[in-house]
């Protein structure tokens, strides 16, 4: 089992919570616990290697000790991830990650690329990377994303399906796109207008928010299939 970049991250996000939490809510164990930890430290920092019973004495006290000690935890996490990089070779076959601009993003989630903008000053994505203020986002197929509805999806997963959505059909595509429609008015029982779209997003459940974004593609591609067809 290992710790990636999403785990890193979100523990960061949520570490100083985490101690809030768990010395509130059980202050005898989480004393035990952290000792354990401490003790397992080997490399600890000399700071550490002073403590003593006395932290115990003040809940603020410990707490203080405790995310100091976390911190530790991470920059150790940190610094064993690069001397992994820097010892291990990296062969040819070896699958790099791949990286995505936000209108890439954009488009697998069937949102404009402002959305993504605001999603991503709301950390509603986890994994985007930039190397300046003005730096264009780069993110991870592996970057986890969660919609306002609360479904979480990987950019990889998001990738993986619009790519299904938009293989080549068999058939022309009017055809091909008239037949993914009926499929989902036969699920829903109606027409898109009368059924997810009636809805606001806070409505609709992870799996209709999916199928309503895949719908209305479907229904927009058609009305531009027919309009280019009635041109010709």
């Amino acid at each position: 089992m290992s710790v990636n970049l999403i785990d890193k991250i979100q523990f960061e996000e949520r570490k100083n919570d985490y101690v809030e939490r768990i010395i509130d809510t059980d202050y005898v164990s989480t004393a035990l616990f952290f000792k354990f930890l401490v003790h397992l430290l080997k490399e600890a920092e000399p700071a550490m290697q002073q403590w003593n019973d006395s932290i115990f004495n003040d809940k603020e006290v410990f707490k203080k000790h405790f995310k100091f000690l976390i911190e530790v935890i991470i920059q150790k996490e940190t610094n064993e991830i690069q001397e992994v990089a820097v010892q291990e070779p990296v062969h040819e076959e070896e699958k790099l990650v791949e990286l995505y601009s936000t209108a890439d993003l954009a488009k697998f989630c069937g949102v404009t690329q402002q959305t993504i903008n605001n999603w991503i000053k709301e950390k509603r994505i986890v994994g985007v990377m930039k190397d300046g203020y003005r730096a264009h986002a780069k993110i991870a197929e592996d970057a986890l994303v969660t919609f306002p509805t609360g479904a979480k999806i990987l950019v990889s997963e998001l990738k993986e399906a619009w790519e299904q959505e938009n293989i080549e059909p068999v058939t022309d595509e009017i055809t091909y796109l008239k037949y993914c429609i009926k499929e989902f008015e036969d699920s829903y029982g109606d027409v898109f207008e009368k059924t997810l779209g009636a809805k606001t997003l806070l409505e609709l459940t992870p799996q209709e928010e999916t199928d309503a974004t895949q719908w209305k593609s479907y229904l927009n591609r058609l009305g531009n299939a027919e309009a280019s067809s009635s041109d010709t």
